[in-house]
């Protein structure tokens, strides 16, 4: 039978929403592990700044920035591969193989840019091939991208002859 204030619709029940205090966010905070690292890494820094005079310097900050940018740009992908529930193992082969490529065109006269986009071609081949591994042919994560690491490492080892890359342009 329908109530007259709703005139057959069903009811919605409204919910509060969730409260959390600034105090329970600090506790949860100082409570984790992340704080923790977060003090140790500020005293270190604090440390080395007063200890030396050049870990402050901008020189050394600009080199920290360009040495930490490449590690920064793969865990936000692969945090995001985490967040849904999967697993990437080719990553650190397939950044490997993708600027060996890009090594490679540079040295054999390719202009930059040229040689940057042949990089990230061959990255984004083997995302699509592990994407479509997984989500067409319903293998498990865990085996396609052991699979495709091993078979970007062996392209790598193909082309390096295991040897540094040198005399880049």
């Amino acid at each position: 039978m329908a109530d007259d204030k709703t005139d057959g619709a069903p009811q919605l029940h409204k919910t509060r929403a969730l409260s959390i205090s600034p105090r329970q966010i600090w506790r949860d905070l100082i409570n984790g592990q992340v704080f923790v690292v977060l003090i140790v890494f500020l005293a270190l820094c604090v440390f080395l700044g007063l200890k030396t005079t050049t870990f402050l310097s901008s020189n050394n900050l600009a080199s920290l920035s360009r040495s930490f940018s490449w590690l920064a740009i793969v865990s936000l992908g692969q945090s995001m591969v985490i967040i849904i529930g999967g697993i990437d193992l080719s990553v650190g082969a397939t950044m490997a193989l993708a600027g060996l490529v890009a090594a490679r065109c540079m040295q054999i006269g390719a202009p930059v840019s040229l040689a940057i986009v042949a990089g990230l071609l061959v990255g984004a081949i083997m995302g699509w091939l592990n994407g479509a591994m997984v989500a067409r042919v319903r293998l498990p994560p865990f085996i396609v991208t052991l699979g495709t690491m091993s078979i970007a490492r062996g392209f790598a080892y193909g082309l390096t002859k295991g040897w540094s890359v040198t005399n880049m342009p």
